[in-house]
């Protein structure tokens, strides 16, 4: 039964590791990009010529593209339940040493709709019979695909209605820098989609493709740490293999280790759907026309002097 297995590795001490940062890899992709701007900026310089365009005024556009502009290169969260609590976890896989297990979670959709970009749960990845040795059994390269699922009216029992699925959808595997149950935890993401939903309530499952039955894949409980929009703990288990396990809620499948939030950490990636430029783009839009300006003024100052120069002469 999925509790046994499940409170056999909750019974395994961990401790967390969320001091990694996970802004690491935007701030370098912020200054990489703004590099040109200072590249542009020094090498206009000429000491001691008429209208050179200084380098810190110049660089002005690079700073508001490092500070503003740059995080239009993030993915914007729709939907996130939160970060591990790095407690327990619960079948969650396709073709795995236990077959299929979907966990659903509950999200709703605003009024104006929402246009989906990518999906994605955070596990832990496991080599059968190996439980007890987790510092031995991080897997960091075995996910290549996941199953996913939107359902709308989900309930005890039922599986509702099916809106938007994928199988076998290529996903990357990503080290959150957190633990579960000494295990760490992988986000599971599937990317370039383009489903829209209407508002409305809807279940989301992420379940990450196992290779072959050696493996077996656990999403992680959270608290809500991080969270972004509802985490009310509505969450529910399907595992078709077993038999005895249909929609049932989360929660009921081992309460002792499932904990009191019943939620489980996964969430929705969006893009724009607005022809507006958001906040990001609008700065890097904005400095990269201060340059241009900035650089027009410098060479009709540049022009001018010369000029003046010469009817002088």
């Amino acid at each position: 039964m999925v509790a046994g297995r499940t409170q056999r590795l909750c019974a395994l001490s961990g401790t967390g590791t969320n001091g990694r940062n996970r802004d690491i890899h935007f701030w370098t992709v912020a200054l990489s990009l703004s590099l040109p701007f200072i590249w542009i900026a020094f090498t206009s310089y000429r000491p001691g010529k008429v209208g050179a365009v200084r380098p810190f005024r110049t660089c002005i556009p690079a700073l508001v593209f490092v500070f503003c502009a740059a995080p239009s290169f993030a993915d914007s969260l729709y939907w996130y339940t939160g970060d591990s609590d790095q407690t327990n976890n619960l079948l969650n896989e396709t073709g795995g040493a236990h077959g299929t297990a979907f966990v659903y979670d509950h999200f709703v959709v605003a009024p104006a709709g929402v246009n989906i970009s990518g999906v994605f749960s955070d596990n832990v990845v496991l080599l059968v019979g190996t439980e007890a040795q987790p510092t031995d059994t991080n897997l960091p390269n075995v996910v290549t695909q996941a199953d996913w699922q939107i359902r709308s009216g989900v309930s005890q029992g039922n599986a509702g209605t099916l809106v938007a699925s994928g199988s076998g959808s290529a996903a990357s595997q990503t080290d959150t820098g957190f633990t579960s149950t000494g295990y760490d935890v992988y986000r599971i993401q599937v990317s370039g989609l383009n489903v829209f939903l209407e508002t409305g309530d809807y279940w989301l499952g992420v379940a990450p493709v196992m290779s072959s039955t050696d493996y077996y894949s656990f999403i992680v409980t959270t608290v809500g740490a991080n969270s972004v929009g509802i985490h009310d703990g509505n969450s529910f288990f399907d595992w078709p293999s077993n038999g005895n396990y249909n929609f049932v809620s989360a929660g009921a499948v081992a309460p002792d280790f499932v904990g009191p939030s019943g939620n489980f950490s996964m969430g929705i990636v969006t893009g724009t759907d607005s022809a507006a430029p958001e906040p990001g783009t609008a700065a890097l839009i904005g400095g990269g026309i201060s340059l241009l300006l900035l650089r027009a003024r410098a060479r009709h100052r540049s022009r001018l002097a010369i000029t003046t120069t010469s009817n002088l002469i």
